[in-house]
């Protein structure tokens, strides 16, 4: 009963209903996706079987859904992702499309700002929850609003990554060196504070360097360590041509010296691991390999086979040092010697010695130019925050100097208006006392008082005071000529009294 329950409880979940059917993806659907998505020979893709779902574990094989290739897969799990799946031990097909496409965007910002993102960074912003309580299906969840990168908006979520049917699309892929099985992951687990520092360092960048549709383009995708990966398994890899040659001649000399047959070798395979590359390289001898009979018509004899071997072998290995040198080593200026293997091995592995060396000396020139580079920007940025506190300098004081302009003019405008009252109250003041002196005179001469006058000192007094003001306005000095003679005894009018 209990395993009938078990049975019936995974038939009824969404894993088992929506995976039942890959809403019909047939070999013609396989073409179409290789065309359209450029993928590599080595991607070895197949339909699923009326029998199998996503969930389904087989040896060597993983569910890839058709939205992953949108989002950059091209046969090669990317590293954060292959992360993830590791520490929650559950299947690459068990997250969904956004949060692949989350996860390449985040990878892709490392690769173009060099920020060292890992597990530590992703559980800091962002934490794995169920996907609308379904079973089996899990999506990352943004925390207290510190995602590393920026999605659309809701309204403009389009294409499949975002199709709500994105479980009913799927292929299977071998990817060999991998076994995935479907886990259910229970509770919730905690951010991790080791990738703090990180996520803030990449929430300072520019928000459109951290958009996801920017980081998920063509032109970003091409210089990503995803599609740099694209190589993984390629027949055509000149190093691996090289070794698998080499391997075959020290073969081929042991058997020689030990005197025993030498077999025909062909299929052979040689995996050469990495910490993100697996190359596997298939040799397939030419026909000079398998001997041929004399035109005698007499068996051919194991020397003159060997000699044919050893001759095939030593071809392929210059063919395979010539495609080295000719593909790969010219980059970094190392140029195989022909000769024993041990010597090309020698060579490569001075070569290999040198490049972090290189490599290191190019990063400290980067470092000691990026230096120059922050410095010379901070000093333009202090002389920019110099000139602008100069310019509020200057306006403070043209604002003062307005107003004292204003004031300026305000007192002047005061002392114009005081200056013509004055001249108006000197003019009253003057010709008041003129007319009022000429009517003394007057009323002394009509009282009988002019005796009193001394004509001749007044007479005088007045050419003395006329004379000082023609000097003072360096005017002609008068003559008197026109002034009358004073007589000798003055005469009072008729009628007046004594």
């Amino acid at each position: 009963m209990a395993d009938r329950a078990v049975s019936r409880r995974r038939v009824d979940s969404p894993v088992s209903q929506s995976d039942s059917s890959p809403d019909l993806v047939v070999e013609d659907d396989l073409v179409e996706w290789r065309r359209k998505y450029s993928l590599p020979p080595f991607v070895d893709l197949r339909v699923p079987t009326s029998e199998e779902h996503a969930s389904s574990y087989v040896l060597g094989e993983i569910a890839i859904k058709k939205a992953f290739f949108d989002t950059g897969f091209r046969g090669v799990i990317p590293v954060l992702i292959a992360s993830l799946y590791g520490f929650f031990e559950i299947s690459p097909s068990q997250l969904n499309p956004p949060s692949w496409r989350l996860l390449v965007a985040i990878q892709n910002l490392d690769d173009l700002e060099h920020l060292s993102f890992g597990i530590n960074e992703v559980l800091f912003s962002y934490h794995l929850a169920p996907l609308n309580g379904g079973e089996g299906r899990f999506h990352l969840r943004p925390r207290s609003g510190l995602p590393i990168v920026e999605e659309l908006p809701k309204s403009d979520r389009k294409g499949s990554a975002f199709n709500k049917k994105w479980q009913e699309r799927y292929v299977f892929t071998r990817l060999p060196r991998h076994s995935y099985r479907w886990n259910f992951v229970a509770g919730t687990h905690p951010a991790f504070p080791e990738g703090e520092s990180t996520v803030l360092r990449a929430r300072q960048l520019p928000l459109d360097r951290r958009q996801a549709n920017f980081l998920l383009s063509n032109s970003v995708l091409h210089r990503s360590s995803l599609w740099g990966n694209m190589s993984e398994g390629t027949v055509n890899d000149p190093f691996a041509a090289y070794q698998e040659a080499a391997k075959v001649i020290s073969a081929k000399k042991e058997s020689a010296r030990r005197g025993s047959a030498s077999g025909t070798t062909s299929g052979d395979e040689v995996v050469i691991t990495g910490s993100r590359q697996l190359v596997t390289v298939k040799m397939e001898p030419p026909s000079l390999a398998q001997t041929k009979k004399p035109q005698s018509g007499g068996i051919a004899t194991r020397s003159s086979q060997q000699s044919a071997e050893a001759t095939c072998s030593v071809g392929i290995l210059a063919t395979a040092l010539s495609n080295l040198n000719l593909q790969v080593f010219p980059q970094d200026g190392t140029v195989l010697p022909p000769g024993e293997p041990s010597e090309v091995v020698h060579t490569l592995q001075w070569g290999l010695l040198r490049s972090p060396v290189a490599s290191r000396e190019e990063l400290e020139d980067l470092k000691r130019q990026t230096s120059v580079e922050r410095a010379q920007r901070l000093a333009r940025e202090m002389e920019i925050r110099d000139l602008k506190d100069r310019v509020k300098d200057l306006e403070r004081t043209a604002e003062v100097s307005s107003a004292d302009a204003l004031a300026t003019g305000k007192r002047n405008s005061e002392l114009e208006e005081a200056m013509g009252t004055l001249k108006l109250e000197m003019v009253m003041a003057v010709n008041g006392a003129r007319v009022i002196g000429r009517w003394d005179l007057i009323r002394e001469w009509f009282k009988g008082q002019s005796n009193q006058w001394d004509l001749v000192k007044a007479l005088e007094q007045f050419k003395a005071v006329t004379l000082e003001e023609a000097k003072n306005k360096n005017a002609p000095l008068p003559t008197f000529e026109d002034e009358p003679a004073i007589p000798f005894v003055s005469r009072r009018p008729e009628g007046s009294s004594s």
